[in-house]
């Protein structure tokens, strides 16, 4: 299961790079790879590099530099997806990895410290321009909001989308207003409010959106899952002689991190990839982080 996890991130981050890389270059496009939403595409990366990261940290193996070349494709990646909360929760995340794993860090760089940091600069001369375009707008789009009220930008709009929503939470707190009523809702009141025409589906912050289709009831069993991942993924984390445990307790604390993190500014669930990622990672992480082989002795013995 573990091997099988870690391959198929490394061919999702190598992938990811890929298409990233040839919209972005070749097509002018904000890569998306094949998900039709740069944001949703950035998710995945983000998990399959930071699965990859894990893998290299904790496994003794000796595709440790593998590894650790498909986390940076995969951070690659994420870049040319534009998307800058994603940004922030995978640097933070590497980061804790690498703290948390701090024992192995010097053990798997050996020899690989100049290879990697190549790699690095090569990333950051590649997308210098695009971070430093991308946090200018961000920038300009706050200074718009402040100074004259408008709220037709990217940022405008979620303050508006947040607005909104707090006004619908509070009108039914308990059990929201339903799922089949979001896009009017947010529609008719950011219409009636702002003066701008939207189409959007959720609040561009999941716990938000779940509060007000679900109310309290829903909103709160959400954060209770949440909960829930977090403390088998940290007491996982904390069992040094399983490395699979280890690997399945980075994992989950991965999702929840990635999902929560992210999802406080855009979407979280109700996107059907999001919704199967979310749920392959779930189901694989709990299996390595708490689960039992249901192979007999006998059938060990048995084995080749």
């Amino acid at each position: 299961m573990a091997q099988a996890a870690l391959l198929g991130s490394v061919i999702a981050s190598f992938g990811a790079l890929i298409f990233a890389f040839v919209q972005s270059e070749f097509l002018g496009l904000r890569a998306e790879g094949g998900a039709g939403n740069a944001l949703v595409f950035a998710d995945v990366a983000c998990l399959a590099g930071l699965t990859c990261l894990a893998g290299g940290l904790i496994l003794d193996s000796k595709k440790a530099l593998f590894l650790l070349l498909a986390f940076a494709a995969a951070f690659g990646a994420v870049l040319l997806s534009e998307s800058r909360s994603v940004w922030l929760v995978m640097i933070v995340l590497a980061f804790l990895q690498l703290f948390i794993f701090r024992a192995r860090v010097f053990t798997v760089l050996r020899g690989h410290v100049l290879a990697l940091l190549g790699v690095a600069l090569l990333l950051l001369v590649l997308t210098s321009g695009l971070i430093v375009s991308r946090f200018d707008a961000l920038w300009q789009n706050v200074d718009r909001l402040m100074a004259g009220g408008d709220y037709n930008t990217s940022i405008g709009l979620r303050v508006a989308l947040w607005e909104s929503g707090v006004r619908l939470f509070a009108e039914s707190p308990i059990f929201g207003h339903g799922m089949q009523n979001t896009s009017a809702l947010i529609k008719e009141y950011v219409l009636r409010d702002f003066g701008l025409e939207v189409g959007f589906t959720h609040f561009h912050n999941g716990f938000m959106t779940i509060f007000i289709e679900g109310g309290i009831v829903a909103g709160c069993a959400v954060i209770a899952m949440f909960a829930v991942i977090t403390v088998y993924a940290i007491k996982s984390l904390g069992n040094k002689e399983d490395p699979l445990a280890r690997l399945g307790g980075a994992m989950l604390l991965m999702l929840a991190a990635v999902y929560a993190g992210g999802g406080s500014v855009n979407v979280m669930f109700g996107h059907d990839i999001l919704d199967t990622v979310f749920m392959v990672f779930l189901i694989v992480g709990l299996f390595l982080a708490r689960g039992t082989s249901r192979l007999t002795d006998a059938d060990r013995a048995e084995r080749p």
